[in-house]
């Protein structure tokens, strides 16, 4: 149905053309089109970006033939055409607003008035626009056309995760689309637009000029002024009316022959793309092999080439794969085994399988939407991936998927099994922990993942083991605390690191569960669990002025946290405080009665 819109897009692109600019216009804006990467790519797909690009043309060109000629037919077209622009895409709604802008200008600088039975017929193109709705919604239900126009606004002005050349934004960047429409339009385009449309606005009175010019304005800055902000398929439907503009550069003599040039190089780099049109990038950009670092997501990676690693792993039957994929596919249907990397949400859930622990080939592939981080960068930090985009790929499969050969790279290993960590992907984070150590011994962070691993387990012996020979070349915890690059991160590790300050205490190394048990306080001042554990080991160790202190600082956090109360009490008891024990006693008691090792030290007091 998209590629049946695209062919009756293309000709109405030269109709259009030829009908204001002659059959040789006509003839080269068909040309543009038809060898437009962009619209290549979004003919193939089942997106309604190409279906609104159509109607939206339709309209406006519909709106002109019956402001120019105002029969019943043109009003039934007009109306048919606006609404069907409407239903492809809430975005269609802009029509409106061209319409009206259109309408002003042929008459206020055109000098141009509508065709006589202009107004008395625009009803039946209100009625032919209502009853299209009226069929597609069953009669009853065309609110929901509000509702859903109401939601997508509500979306659009939420804002959407997006990134630009290395940075990341919650609410879209203001250039965003113009650097896009600048990367993925071909060069050779750019020039035609550009020579045609300085020509064009000189003729400022010329209806034709508003009809091209009038739509892109106003898609162009509702691309600017919109937080939403994530492909450039959002600006496609200005292209038709560019390829129109393109095509009068034949009216002028001594460009004409520019186009001799310029359709050749406008073809081959559409040839030259294919098939992977959906990541075309012009030279600026450094082609489609580098667009990945201007521009992703649907800009270049929607999963496409998954068939291009399909045959990778034909052609590599010996390699173990592990798969970081940003795409619509189920597992099922990538057809071999591999370890799942943080894939798109929904689609690792369904991936167990763990790669073996020494094998003789392995290849990390990773989208590169996903590389470069930007549905990970609020939980990882900026540029959570850039371990990895220092290495040099062995490959690509199409220009979307990286291939990194990570078989004997310990730190590739380790940085993988901290990610594994943050997502609580734990039997992935042994497994990549371990391949580490075994080819690099001395990788710290691995040795502590796999203490915080085992005294999740409840083996302390080998998490403290783990912990201890990572100390040796880490003594005061420095790795650690490299690590901590969000927020989220440190409220993650601190967890862990109260756990193995437990481990320690339970051992008698009490000195160093005081270490970890200070970083988790460091990491979630929020936790009071961090401080009742050193209220507890400065108790143990005779500090009892820092014991109470500790147990200030969690009933700060939590105002009656039992063992926070206890530790406290025993501690003022100890310094001979007897009725300031007994006052936090008596409130321990208020909150649980039932704490019997509560009353017993009461009743001991003197």
């Amino acid at each position: 149905m998209i590629l049946l819109a695209s062919l009756i897009l293309a000709c109405c692109v030269y109709v259009w053309t030829n009908k204001f600019f002659g059959s040789l216009a006509g003839l080269t804006a068909l040309i543009f089109y038809v060898f437009c990467p962009n619209i290549i790519a979004h003919s193939t797909l089942a997106t309604e970006d190409l279906l609104v690009t159509a109607f939206i043309f339709l309209s406006v060109c519909s709106f002109y033939r019956f402001y120019d000629q105002a029969s019943v037919f043109n009003a039934l077209l007009f109306g048919t055409a606006t609404a069907s622009a409407l239903l492809a895409k809430y975005s269609g709604v802009i029509v409106l607003p061209i319409f009206v802008a259109l309408f002003l200008c042929l008459i206020f600088i055109c000098k141009k008035s509508p065709s006589r039975f202009f107004f008395r017929r625009l009803p039946i193109s209100f009625f032919a626009l209502i009853g299209l709705f009226i069929l597609i919604y069953h009669g009853s239900h065309v609110d929901e056309y509000f509702k859903g126009l109401r939601t997508a606004a509500d979306y659009i002005g939420q804002g959407h995760q997006s990134y630009l050349m290395g940075k990341y934004s919650e609410k879209g960047f203001w250039h965003y689309f113009i650097i896009a429409f600048l990367l993925k339009t071909t060069i050779p385009f750019l020039f035609a637009i550009a020579i045609a449309g300085y020509f064009g606005i000189r003729q400022y009175r010329n209806p034709s000029l508003y009809l091209l010019l009038i739509p892109v304005l106003f898609l162009l800055a509702a691309s600017v002024f919109a937080p939403l902000k994530i492909g450039h398929r959002h600006i496609l439907p200005i292209y038709p009316f560019l390829f129109v503009l393109a095509g009068t550069l034949v009216q002028r003599v001594r460009w004409r022959y520019a186009l001799v040039f310029l359709l050749p190089w406008h073809t081959a780099e559409s040839l030259a793309v294919c098939p992977h049109y959906l990541s075309y990038f012009n030279e600026i950009a450094g082609g489609p092999k580098n667009g990945w670092r201007y521009l992703i997501d649907s800009n270049t990676d929607w999963g496409q080439d998954i068939t291009h690693l399909q045959n990778y792993v034909r052609q590599n039957p010996d390699a173990e794969m592990v798969l970081s994929y940003f795409g619509p596919i189920t597992v099922k249907a990538v057809g071999f085994s591999f370890q799942d990397f943080l894939s798109m949400p929904g689609f690792g859930k369904d991936a167990s399988h763990i790669n073996s622990p020494q094998p003789s080939k392995e290849i990390l592939a990773i989208s590169v939407t996903n590389l470069q981080g930007l549905y990970f960068y609020q939980q990882l930090g900026p540029d959570p991936f850039g371990w990895l985009k220092i290495k040099k790929p062995i490959g690509r499969a199409g220009y979307s998927i990286l291939l990194y050969d990570i078989t004997n790279d310990a730190y590739v290993h380790e940085q993988m099994a901290y990610v594994y960590y943050l997502y609580g992907e734990y039997g992935n984070v042994q497994r990549e922990a371990e391949r580490a150590i075994s080819l690099d011994p001395k990788r710290v962070w691995a040795r502590y993942l796999l203490a915080f691993i085992a005294v999740r387990k409840g083996n302390w012996k080998q998490g403290i083991t783990f912990a201890l020979e990572a100390m040796k070349a880490d003594s005061e915890l420095q790795v650690l605390q490299e690590k901590i690059s969000t927020p989220l991160v440190a409220t993650i590790f601190a967890p862990a690191m109260i756990n193995l300050s437990a481990a320690f205490f339970s051992a008698g190394k009490t000195d160093i569960g005081i270490k970890f048990s200070l970083m988790a306080a460091k990491l979630d001042p929020a936790n009071p669990t961090a401080y009742v554990n050193l209220s507890f080991a400065y108790r143990d160790l005779g500090y009892y002025q820092q014991a109470i202190d500790a147990a200030d600082k969690a009933l700060i956090i939590k105002a009656l946290d039992k063992e926070a109360l206890y530790n406290k009490s025993l501690s003022l008891s100890a310094l001979g405080r007897h009725q300031e024990s007994k006052a936090v006693l008596r409130l321990l008691l208020q909150a649980y009665p039932k704490e019997a090792r509560a009353r017993t030290l009461l009743n001991s007091l003197p």
